[in-house]
């Protein structure tokens, strides 16, 4: 953030035992150095390395799983581990490797997520705030630029109670917008992020604007995911936060690759 550079990296491999390849029935995953794993202990190991940006990190749930959705059923199955305790390592291009520890967040959706021909793509809101709860929404954009009905989110109580939240009651309004220079997308940069009915009334900033994926090396797909600082408050008291937005189909519709 302080360098105003935003990295990712893509691999893409045909799967055998030596290039990439994943286990049924647990999280073992792997493509060439990059894995993802269950430790013995039910912990997540998260190890990966390009270009000099390197990640070494282990990841406990602080929470249960949050399942989504109106009596656990949403438009797919769809569940998270909302507060994740991360340790480990990271390095950065020119520097060493460096003890860290934070906050992560999982997601997990399977089931039929292709959308409509009347949708064009989704704005998803991930939220942890210092009052430790999370805060999920997706809005599901039609082809018109208004919100679909399947719309919806979730409060992660303190205690890990899940509360469901309707596509009626979220308020989402962009404060300004961001033009790519490499897709020729606009994006909404910042937002008032309310749930009245809950008592919530954030303001959504990104880190940086320039937080595009143009992942012309695997999944064919130019979407933004960022990393984002949140303020406001929750119950009419003061909260700060951190979190992540993902917004697809605005360079075009969103189709499966």
């Amino acid at each position: 953030v302080g360098g105003r550079k935003f990295r990712y990296h893509e691999k893409l491999n045909r799967m055998s035992p030596f290039t990439a390849s994943a286990t049924a029935g647990r999280l073992d995953v792997f493509n060439e150095g990059w894995r993802a794993a269950t430790a013995a202990d039910g912990s997540w190991i998260l190890r990966a390395a390009a270009d000099g940006d390197a990640i070494d990190l282990v990841l406990r749930p602080a929470k249960p799983p949050a399942i989504h959705g109106e009596n656990g059923v949403s438009v797919s199955h769809y569940y998270s581990m909302t507060r994740l305790l991360a340790s480990g390592t990271i390095q950065v291009p020119g520097r060493n490797r460096e003890r860290a520890s934070g906050l992560a967040w999982m997601d997990h959706e399977f089931g039929n997520s292709a959308l409509r021909e009347e949708q064009q793509g989704w704005d998803w809101f991930s939220i942890q705030l210092d009052n430790e709860t999370e805060l999920m929404l997706y809005v599901i954009r039609r082809t018109d630029g208004t919100p679909d009905v399947t719309s919806s989110g979730s409060l992660v109580t303190d205690t890990g109670e899940v509360i469901h939240i309707r596509h009626d009651q979220m308020r989402i309004r962009p404060l300004s917008r961001w033009r790519s220079p490499r897709s020729g997308a606009t994006y909404p940069m910042s937002w008032t992020v309310a749930v009245p009915s809950l008592r919530i009334s954030l303001t959504v900033r990104p880190l940086l604007e320039d937080q595009e994926l143009v992942t012309s090396g695997s999944t064919q797909v130019t979407y933004w995911e960022g990393a984002v600082d949140v303020t406001g408050s929750s119950g009419n008291i003061a909260v700060r936060g951190a979190g992540y937005v993902e917004m697809t189909g605005y360079d075009r519709a969103f189709r499966q690759p």
